[in-house]
């Protein structure tokens, strides 16, 4: 049955003071009411938050007139002059009882971006968390995921290095050292850096892929699988006079598939942790 559209600015007031204001849970055999906000893992959550900090930018950190100022969800980064007063922290925790922000002033990082100044020069790279590795060559995930992960960080150094060299070779150094072979490290790098080399390879025109059907094709991974699928989708092609676009939807397993998590009795569910 289609649910009506809510119309009325009171009644959609009033269900957002529900979800609100009267979130229920139990922990440890009590019942619990949850008297302001929205509970963790919420997916109103998220939206909430962003309309509050929208809100919040405009009437706080606008008037302020900032050099600089980005916002990811509830992260700020802000540049002021020097020896200029920091009103802004002030303004912030002004604005709700509930909100309280806190300054990191000269942050070595912001996210996955870690900067320096030096010498009239800002200078930016990538990041990374300190015991954080890349997914093991010998992981039991499809080829095509491995590879995409090298492009993955090959994108992510694009956007944010000023040391474009430097960064490829510590991309590099980190993929070999989770087992990757070198060969297919620099040819994913060649690739990347020179999009149209490999072009002149290609069976099918590219055009080709723009126009033809796509078709998924489902199939729980192993290494097996994933190298009988290539033969598969080869002879496919050729069945199918190459008008369709085959590709293969890898279904893997977790490692959390094979335990319990929880346990019904020392672990029930509908509970806080």
């Amino acid at each position: 049955q289609k649910l009506p559209q809510i119309t009325s600015k009171p009644i959609f007031k009033r269900l957002l003071e529900r979800v609100t204001k009267g979130t229920t849970f139990t922990f440890n055999g009590k019942l619990y009411k949850q008297v302001d906000g929205c509970s963790m893992g919420n997916p109103l959550s998220p939206t909430l938050a962003n309309i509050f900090m929208c809100k919040l930018e405009a009437d706080v950190v606008t008037p302020e007139n900032l050099p600089f100022y980005h916002r990811y969800v509830d992260d700020c980064c802000t540049k002021r002059k020097a020896n200029a007063p920091d009103t802004l922290l002030d303004n912030l925790n002004g604005y709700h009882s509930n909100i309280k922000f806190t300054v990191e002033e000269n942050p070595e990082h912001f996210l996955d971006t870690a900067f320096t100044y030096q010498d009239g020069h800002f200078n930016t790279k990538v990041h990374k968390k300190p015991g954080k590795l890349q997914v093991h060559w010998k992981s039991a995930t499809p080829y095509k995921w491995k590879r995409n992960t090298i492009l993955g960080a090959l994108n992510r150094a694009k956007r944010i290095t000023t040391d474009w060299n430097e960064e490829v070779k510590a991309i590099k150094k980190s993929f070999i050292k989770a087992g990757y072979p070198a060969k297919l490290v620099n040819e994913v790098i060649n690739d990347f850096e020179n999009p149209t080399a490999r072009d002149d390879e290609l069976i099918i025109p590219v055009h080709w892929f723009d126009d033809r059907p796509k078709i998924g094709i489902q199939l729980p991974f192993c290494k097996k699988n994933e190298l009988e699928s290539r033969k598969f989708i080869s002879k496919l092609n050729k069945y199918t006079k190459w008008n369709f676009n085959f590709y293969i939807m890898w279904q893997t397993r977790k490692i959390e598939t094979l335990f319990k998590l929880k346990d019904k009795n020392t672990h029930p569910s509908h509970v806080i942790y």
